[in-house]
């Protein structure tokens, strides 16, 4: 949602390719081929006062073809917004903010009513969305979501179907669904693989999820195709903070990588069921979570920091957990009876982690920085750690577990 902070993110990924510079982490792994930067070949302004070439976004997008990049002016746009004409790799489509203006696009919640990507090589950035019937819903591949605050739509927050080469980074997405009649089925981010194509290289990084009814981040499908479900995914960098579920990652989630976020799961806002946790495995194998932090705190005895109902090969490594004595949660559908006390010796995993107290700055104030006497400073593996943070910031040689590297 800051672009500053974008702009310093996307700087640090080119540097550390550089031989100029010479980071500690390694490259990212299943980076989507999404657009990162608009062609500007045209440009169309957007204005309700008439100032612009259009007044309304739809008219400006129909107008629209490859390389073109429409700006939006300040206002609030009751419309849906529908992508039908694709871009290229070269020369894709771009709907971004007008520098310095904030406009907000209210689809209403009638079915079907929200931004909807019909359409290939698209970059959305710069909106704030809220009143659909979904935030966002993409059925096409290689699109850009960046710098949006997509938050109190009645349906998800972005529901991607079948799609391959997306990107979301650097959005707040929160509330979403809390107004649905079944809060628990809906997500800040759904990766549904309902044709059962399969989904690859799906990148979400530098994200802030909250308050849903359902996951921040959930992935499902059918079960039925040996290629369908989600693979060469990559979740980095993000802050999840009191979802129901913080993850939960369902039916064929299989070889993704996970590492150097924040989970905060301390309150959840109420909804259609009762058990919570932090992050659940259900048929899904073959994943690596490493580098993160998770802090947990029960809010009521279903509580659960960890759920897994999948065989016994994912690898978890050098994670921080910050779970009360005597927490309850599940392992391969076992019913266990307290988290700090089994975790390692029931599931191998996190020889190299922590059981620790990662010393925010300021939980009740929401500051999920690093204090200067945390654990996790130090603690994460250099050779799969990203090359910047949550906020923008280069890592050093000795990168930090979580979302955030430590800053004097």
């Amino acid at each position: 949602m800051n672009n500053a902070r974008l702009a310093r993110y996307h700087a640090l990924w080119i540097a550390c390719s550089s031989a100029v510079l010479q980071c500690a982490a390694a490259p990212a792994p299943y980076v989507a081929d999404a657009p990162l930067q608009p062609a500007d070949l045209r440009k169309l302004v957007v204005a309700q006062d008439g100032s612009g070439d259009h007044t309304t976004i739809q008219t400006a997008v129909d107008a629209a073809g490859p390389g073109d990049t429409i700006l939006v002016k300040d206002g609030s746009y009751a419309e849906r917004v529908v992508f039908r004409t694709d871009g290229t790799a070269a020369q894709p489509i771009a709907l971004a903010r007008y520098p310095g203006h904030r406009p907000k696009i209210r689809p209403g919640t009638g079915s079907g009513r929200r931004v909807e990507f019909n359409a290939e090589w698209i970059i959305l950035d710069g909106f704030d969305i809220a009143g659909g019937y979904d935030g966002c819903k993409v059925y096409k591949d290689h699109v850009t979501i960046r710098n949006c605050h997509i938050h109190d739509n009645h349906g998800q927050g972005i529901l991607l179907v079948s799609v391959n080469d997306v990107l979301i980074e650097n959005n707040v997405i929160e509330r979403n669904g809390l107004t649905n009649k079944s809060p628990m089925h809906i997500h800040g981010v759904y990766l549904s693989d309902f044709f059962e194509r399969g989904m690859r290289r799906i990148t979400i990084r530098a994200n802030i999820f909250r308050g849903h009814g359902g996951g921040g981040i959930h992935h499902w499908n059918k079960g039925k195709k040996k290629e369908a479900g989600a693979r060469e995914c990559l979740i980095e960098n993000n802050l999840f903070e009191n979802n129901v579920w913080e993850l939960i990652l369902w039916s064929g989630f299989n070889g993704n990588v996970i590492r150097n976020n924040t989970l905060v799961h301390v309150a959840r806002p109420e909804t259609n069921i009762d058990e919570d946790y932090a992050i659940g495995f259900n048929g899904s194998s073959g994943n690596v979570v490493r580098n993160n932090v998770i802090y947990f705190r029960p809010s009521r005895g279903t509580s659960r920091p960890f759920d897994t109902r999948s065989k016994h090969d994912q690898i978890f490594e050098n994670n921080l957990w910050s779970v009360p004595p005597n927490s309850p949660w599940r392992w391969q559908r076992k019913l266990m009876n307290d988290f700090a006390g089994e975790y390692r010796a029931t599931t191998g995993y996190d020889a190299n982690g922590l059981l620790a107290d990662p010393k925010f700055v300021n939980v009740a104030a929401k500051d999920y920085h690093l204090a200067a006497d945390s654990p996790a400073i130090g603690r994460a593996d250099p050779a799969h750690a990203p090359e910047g943070d949550l906020a923008g910031r280069l890592r050093d040689s000795r990168p930090d577990l979580g979302a955030y590297e430590y800053a004097p």
